[in-house]
């Protein structure tokens, strides 16, 4: 049984959780695929040494962002299928959506179905209001999840070798139908620079939690005054933390 704390949602056929270092034969298996590989950034397989730091970088990521790869298991045996998150290759602002799965699980329509979660869950966790993926011209396979994950088509240039490749974009609109939270009477939630927080009204005045990628809340360090009105948090959190800003994390901004 999966511990509680490392999963992050389920869908009808996996659980997605935080990497561990069991996983790391498993991520040799799925990036060690030099077939599978050759779509995968310079187009290199991945050694033993590689999945070991890219371990290390992940668990970075989790304390950085509340975010970053995870592991996708069968609700069925336990058996890790592959792998799906988001990372900032580059420090590029967007986070990016990435996937891979092992040779045995591809073809069986769990990239779509994960990615699709991971979706969802990262703007209702993690305030995220724009996630974008590349995928080489050639690969419709990849082209075709995408689409199927809510994502759109967008621009498209050409590498330094000739081939060519597409960014997609998915961006949080009523429209889309996303659900980028869920907002309770009394409790409201914002995108403080890239870090979410939940405001909660309780007997007293206002308490103040941050969400992790753990899926576990913290007390905020900080006093919100009682008497400040629900419309003036955003103003208030933001003159609170504006020293946080950079040209990369956003902005203060409510998520309804």
């Amino acid at each position: 049984m999966e511990p509680q704390s490392d999963i992050l949602f389920q869908t009808e056929r996996v659980l997605v959780r935080r990497w561990r270092d069991v996983d790391v034969d498993a991520l040799l298996a799925a990036y060690g695929d030099a077939a599978a590989m050759r779509w995968v950034g310079e187009g290199q397989a991945l050694a033993r040494e590689d999945c070991l730091r890219w371990l290390d970088v992940t668990r970075r990521d989790y304390a950085a962002r509340g975010y970053g790869m995870f592991a996708v298991v069968s609700r069925g045996d336990g058996a890790t299928l592959g792998f799906c998150g988001l990372a900032h290759p580059g420090g590029k602002a967007e986070p990016e959506l990435k996937y891979a799965f092992l040779p045995a699980h591809r073809g069986r329509g769990l990239a779509s179905e994960t990615a699709a979660a991971m979706i969802e869950h990262a703007a209702a966790e993690w305030g995220l209001r724009h996630i974008i993926a590349t995928v080489a011209e050639e690969n419709l396979a990849s082209q075709r999840v995408l689409c199927k994950a809510g994502m759109a088509r967008g621009e498209a240039w050409r590498e330094e070798d000739g081939s060519r490749t597409l960014r997609f974009h998915w961006r949080a609109s009523p429209e889309n139908g996303a659900v980028v939270a869920s907002i309770a009477a009394g409790r409201l939630r914002f995108n403080v620079y890239g870090q979410v927080l939940a405001v909660e009204r309780r007997e007293g005045g206002w308490r103040a939690f941050w969400s992790g990628g753990d899926g576990k809340r913290r007390p905020a360090d900080f006093i919100i005054p009682d008497d400040l009105a629900a419309s003036d948090l955003a103003q208030y959190l933001e003159d609170l933390f504006h020293e946080n800003a950079t040209p990369h994390n956003g902005e203060v901004a409510r998520l309804d």
